[in-house]
């Protein structure tokens, strides 16, 4: 999926996946790259039908990552949702 408002381009960098890591809660995992920085808000809004599609609440409890540098511009940000949909 790819998204391109505001010039800024959205992507998914690998398919979502629930992961269980050793150090934190299971949930489903996404992750975006993004053309330039973006606020969590804009991924959130990104997100939302790729979490809802997976059977995740975008609304619930969630985790947004420190963006890592990929290229001179471009950042990517790993996105963790908890909460089933019910």
């Amino acid at each position: 999926m790819e998204d391109t408002m505001n010039q800024i381009k959205l992507s998914l960098t690998e398919e979502p996946r629930v992961i269980s890591p050793m150090n934190a809660r299971t949930g489903l995992y996404v992750h975006v790259l993004a053309s330039e920085r973006v606020d969590a808000r804009r991924l959130l809004e990104f997100a939302r039908p790729i979490v809802a599609k997976c059977g995740y609440n975008a609304d619930g409890a969630a985790m947004v990552g420190m963006p890592c540098c990929h290229g001179v511009l471009s950042r990517t940000y790993a996105m963790w949702f908890y909460d089933k949909s019910s």
